[in-house]
Order: C-alpha cells, then structure tokens, then sequence
C-alpha cells in the first residue's frame, strides 16, 4: 500500500528532502533522473519515479517506527518482568517473616505501632502461678527484708498485706465463699432470665411438677367471642394501636423490639381498659412495671431457686378463679412427668452456695415463682392447696405471642406423686404479618406492601379473654 506522508511537511522541508533524495540517486544509479536547480526550486523531469520513490521511502519510515514500537514493548516486559520479581521476592520475604513473627490472640502481630499505645499492640505474658513454699518447722526463712532490695541466694520475704481504710474499687479482694454469712454447704440452683434451659419446656415441667396441656382454655375464649365483651370498632382501633407502635411512634425505619414491645401493650391494655364502665371489677386493678421477685423450692435432694423481674404486672384485688376443676385436679396423680435422662435437671442452671431463701410475691415472666411466692405468703406448709391459685402470663416480641395459664395445685414439689400442677401453653400466635415502613421489591414486584398487612384478630381476642378472667362472667 502507497501512503503519502510527503504533503505533511512544509514546503521547506519538502525541497530539501527532494534536493538530497535525487542527488544521492545521481551517484548511485547513472541511469536516473537528471536534476538541476533554478532559481530554488526543484525540477524533477520524472515526475511519476519521484512519488514511487517517496512512497517506499515513507514504507521503510513506517517499518522502522514498527521495529521501534516492538523494541518498547519488549523493553517495558522486560522492566515488568524484573519488578513483578523484586515483588514477589518481597512477598515472600514478608510472608516469610510473618511466620517466624509471633502474633497475638486476636492474630495481630506483636509489633510497636506508632498510631497505637503500647498496651494495645504489647504482648501480654500470662499470670504467673504462685509457687507454694514449703514450710520447715524450727527453720528460720533468710530474706533480704532487712537489706531493702534484691540479693541473689536469699529468699524473698512475705509482708502481709495491706488494709486500706478505705474503700477502693479497683483493688477490692473479695472474701472466701467459706467465709461468707449466708455460705450453705447445699447448693443452690438458680434460674434467671439469662438462663437458656437445653430441654425447654420439658426440662421447665420437671423443674415445676406440671402437666401440660397444649391450647387456649375454651372457658376462656368464650368470654372474648361475647359480644357483649367485645370493643366498639374493635379490629380497627387495635390495627390502630399497632401502627402507633410500630410506625407512629418512632421515625427510625426498623425501631428496636425494646422500643415497640412496651408501646403496644401499653396500646393493647388501654383499649381493654375501655371496657370497665361495662365491667366495674377491672377497676379494682394495678399495673405495675419492673417488678423484682424471688421464690424458692426443692425438688428432689436439691434445692431451686427464681430470680427475675418482669416487664408489666397487673395485680387484683380478687384471686382469679381456678381453670381446672377439683376432679381434674385429681386426675393429675396418674401423670407420670417426663425425663430426660441421662441429661441433668440442672445442667445449665447457675450452681451457688452463697445464697438466701426468701419469697417476694409478684407475677414474673415465669409463672410458677409468682404462685410459690403467693402460696408461701398464704402458708408456709408444704401441701395439697384447697384452693388453687391462678396466674396468668402473656410474652411477646411485637408480633408473635405467648399464652401461658398456671394453676398451682400443690406446693410439694420434692417427689414425682401425687397431685401435679397444671399449664395451658397456647405458643406462636401471631398478632400480624408484616409491619413494614417501606414496600419490600424483589424482581420489580411488591412481595410486601408497606404498612400493616395480615392482621390476625383471634390473637387479640384471646389477649382480650385473659384480661377480662375474674371480672367478667
């Protein structure tokens, strides 16, 4: 291919480069073309010979700049060959020193960084474990007391310790177990709020002597399918209440559950309450919050005990009425309770000797210590109770909740006979299905709508039934 790169210079440029072309080609070949000059400028009297000589003149120019470019880029692969080398000798030599480096338990390497203290990147050396000296008996231990600092050869002295006369926090030492006033050489099992029993319920109905009975009591519903305990408007203003607690109340787009849970059952309780010019025994009620409660028993050889406190109680001036009746009662001797062997009872319970047994009435999050409390206050004998006593107890997490009714029969729970106590657990009822600020989109469809969507009203009935038990016939 003929490629005119001529026209690109100047007219200068272009008159000597024909001047020096044609007058080498004179001396090479004596059958060229004869040029002269005249007046400054160039004749060419072969015109034609003179563009195919300027065109493989611009042919070899583009070669070389060809040849020129391959000589970079091999240059440049070279360099790049070299520092991908350097590179990765580097890395190794790092990786390499890394693994004679030691690091620390969070993986860090223990070096001294200069944006960092030093407690934050020095090694911690492990606590030493004190060496028991032997004592000789009509030896006299030599130390170097007397002579104030350290002598190589003589032991080191024992001073006793020193008793501030006052109190210092961040040197408190607190005393033996043993040596402790409310120390028992029979342990203690505790159950707290932060205890997550490995067999659940079953491992709670071994713990309490209880039959469980799986459902809402029918009695008890009956009473929210009357109309005549039912709310005006019911299902919208407790949709209201709902969206008031989950959308309303708060700007944030997912609120905790430790800011909406309370909120609706505050909502919750406040519609139930609109119903004591109906019922005048639901204003013989209290509500009170935070409530801290103790209650202890024994089971078996060991001894038990609950501490809690729970988020809402609502106590009444009436006992609620028994849910079961006396030959119901009776019938629960037959039960035989289920075991979970070889799992211990008290596997993940908090095992403690330095405890006291005492009883503070309430309703905590576990009904049974809210009965025990009440029934130790009653009497403290251990028996058959004549009259049993009811509590009920309602857990929720915004959307799903919990039904528990616990009627406590007796208060002999040290062996498996005899009459047990009773529990209806209606579990995973959900109030809603979806509270959302937002339309959950997947693919460009709504899965979700926004708001509150799948409203259930049997939850809030049953919700309605336990707060109006005892008041209502």
């Amino acid at each position: 291919m003929k490629l005119a790169v001529i026209p690109y210079l100047s007219s200068r440029w272009q008159r000597k480069f024909f001047f020096f072309f044609f007058l080498y080609k004179s001396v090479e070949e004596k059958n060229s073309t004869h040029v002269t000059w005249q007046h400054g400028c160039l004749l060419k009297e072969s015109e034609t010979k003179c563009q195919n000589q300027l065109c493989i003149i611009c042919e070899h120019l583009l070669l070389l700049l060809l040849l020129l470019l391959l000589l970079i880029i091999f240059f440049s692969a070279v360099v790049y060959n070299i520092s991908s080398r350097a590179m990765f000798s580097a890395t190794v030599r790092r990786l390499a020193l890394s693994r004679r480096m030691k690091l620390s338990a969070e993986g860090e390497p223990l070096h001294r960084c200069l944006a960092l203290s030093s407690c934050a990147c020095g090694k911690t050396l492990p606590r030493k474990k004190p060496r028991e000296l032997p004592e000789i008996q009509g030896l006299e231990r030599i130390t170097y007391a007397e002579r104030k600092h350290y002598v190589p050869g003589l032991a080191k002295p024992r001073f006793p310790d020193w008793e501030k006369d006052w109190h210092d926090p961040g040197r408190y030492r607190a005393p033996a177990a043993e040596t402790m006033e409310l120390y028992k050489q029979r342990p203690c099992y505790i159950y707290s709020q932060r205890t997550n029993p490995l067999e659940g319920v079953r491992q709670a109905l071994w713990l309490t002597k209880t039959k469980l009975i799986s459902g809402f009591p029918a009695q008890l519903l009956a009473l929210a399918e009357n109309p005549a305990n039912q709310l005006e408007d019911q299902d919208e203003r407790v949709q209201n209440a709902i969206r008031h607690a989950r959308f309303w109340d708060t700007n944030e787009l997912r609120p905790p559950k430790e800011r909406y849970c309370p909120s609706l059952l505050h909502n919750l309780l406040h519609l139930c309450r609109g119903l004591q010019v109906s019922h005048p025994a639901l204003g013989h009620r209290m509500l009170a919050e935070k409530y801290i409660l103790s209650a202890s028993w024994s089971r078996g050889e060991d001894q038990f005990q609950v501490r809690g406190q729970n988020g809402f109680l609502l106590n009444s001036t009436t006992p609620l009425p028994a849910v079961a009746g006396d030959e119901e009662v009776r019938s629960t001797s037959d039960h035989v309770l289920e075991t979970f062997y070889p799992i211990s009872p008290t596997i993940d319970l908090q095992c403690a000797h330095v405890y006291q047994l005492q009883n503070h009435t309430g309703l905590p999050i576990y009904p049974l210590s809210g009965t025990l409390s009440l029934s130790h206050t009653l009497s403290n004998e251990s028996r058959v109770l004549e009259k049993p006593i009811v509590v009920q107890s309602v857990g929720t997490n915004g959307r799903l909740f919990q039904f528990v009714i616990f009627q406590l029969n007796t208060t002999d729970l040290e062996s498996d006979s005899g009459v047990k106590n009773l529990a209806w657990v209606d579990a995973d009822q959900q109030l809603y299905d979806f509270a959302k600020v937002r339309p959950f989109i997947k693919k460009k469809v709504v899965k979700v709508p926004a708001g509150l969507s799948g409203y259930q009203p049997e939850t809030f009935k049953k919700f309605l039934a336990l707060y109006l038990h005892g008041a209502a016939n």
